[in-house]
């Protein structure tokens, strides 16, 4: 990735905050209301996920949460079912923290692809992979999402060291100020 992509953090919880809410605060500073904003996740997220649901909702978001199969696995059909020309950002767990499923990414990532041509517009994918590095292959390019959390101290790093990885398609709203050296 190329270094601009990267912005530090002090861990997957602040990594999976910064995605969540700075883009939606992106969008909103450009002029949406946040009642006209729709944020897609699934049942069983990392709390660092589902409390920053609960605050977008507090904020007048939509928020939707599609159901998992008895395995876990994002239910394609539901997900599917859930997005709308007004959905800004579906965020899901690569590796699951509890019960360990991967989610099929690119099956995700094809019905992402088929509601924003549908509607015409741009559904940006959040993928939570602070379990993935010791396990999976998580080249940024090859996990086709827009950005991804991870947790340095997950994969044998320093604790309270977390990475931001956002591709091209993502401008996010700063959620701490004074930081230029981290963009």
């Amino acid at each position: 990735v190329r270094p601009e992509s990267i912005t530090f953090t002090s861990g997957g919880t602040e990594s999976n905050n910064l995605a969540i809410v700075g883009v939606v605060e992106q969008i909103h500073k450009s002029g949406l209301p946040y009642s006209e904003m729709e944020v897609v996740t699934t049942e069983i997220e990392h709390p660092s996920v589902m409390k920053v649901m609960k605050e977008l909702e507090s904020r007048g978001v939509v928020v939707k949460y599609v159901s998992v199969d008895r395995e876990g696995f994002v239910q394609l059909s539901d997900l599917k079912e859930n997005l709308s020309a007004k959905t800004v950002l579906f965020s899901v767990a690569y590796a699951n923290s509890e019960i360990g499923v991967v989610q099929k990414l690119h099956a995700l990532k094809k019905v992402l692809t088929e509601v924003e041509k549908k509607y015409e517009s741009k559904i940006l994918f959040h993928l939570d992979a602070a379990q993935a590095p010791l396990w999976l292959a998580c080249q940024f390019d090859a996990l086709n999402a827009d950005l991804v959390s991870l947790d340095v101290g997950k994969c044998n790093g320093p604790k309270g060291v977390g990475v931001l990885v956002k591709g091209r398609r993502v401008t996010l709203a700063p959620t701490v100020f004074g930081g230029g050296q981290e963009s």
